[in-house]
């Protein structure tokens, strides 16, 4: 038997879901979340690239970013691989709130000291949003959450 110009609607339904995931997953925005996820695990990993990118700049002239990032950069390096070289703490996200559509937070509870007894601590990561991707406004930390943090 042939079936010349006949559509099985099986494999027509399977190409259009898999077109509707790529079309999700292109539009999808990383949320308030995954980005304090993200930007905890860099810090924990002493990552300085990737808390450079995270970190919110505040200006969109060329000129100024480079410098703050190039600042920023060397102030991290101080904080994660100087003054914060052996600090050991865990955390976990408790909550996030978004205050509009490019500022919010996200709330965490960190456990400071781990190695010497430990003990839990609440704190917050304010964030805004630059040039549509969520950022880490630094300077809104308290110190307390790791040593030497960039102003």
């Amino acid at each position: 038997m042939r079936n010349s110009g006949r559509v099985n609607f099986l494999t027509l339904g399977l190409g259009m879901m898999v077109i509707l995931v790529i079309v999700a997953f292109a539009f999808a925005r990383e949320g308030l979340d995954s980005v304090g996820v993200r930007f905890m695990d860099a810090l924990a990993r002493h990552d300085v690239d990737q808390l450079v990118e995270m970190s919110y700049i505040g200006t969109s002239d060329p000129v100024k970013i480079e410098e703050r990032k190039k600042k920023l950069r060397s102030e991290w390096d101080f904080a994660v691989n100087t003054a914060g070289k052996h600090y050991a703490f865990v955390w976990k996200v408790v909550s996030y709130t978004k205050q509009n559509e490019t500022s919010g937070a996200v709330a965490l509870k960190v456990t400071r000291n781990v190695f010497n007894g430990g003990y839990e601590e609440k704190f917050e990561l304010p964030m805004e949003q630059e040039n549509g991707k969520w950022k880490v406004v630094v300077s809104g930390v308290s110190r307390d959450l790791f040593p030497a943090l960039p102003n």
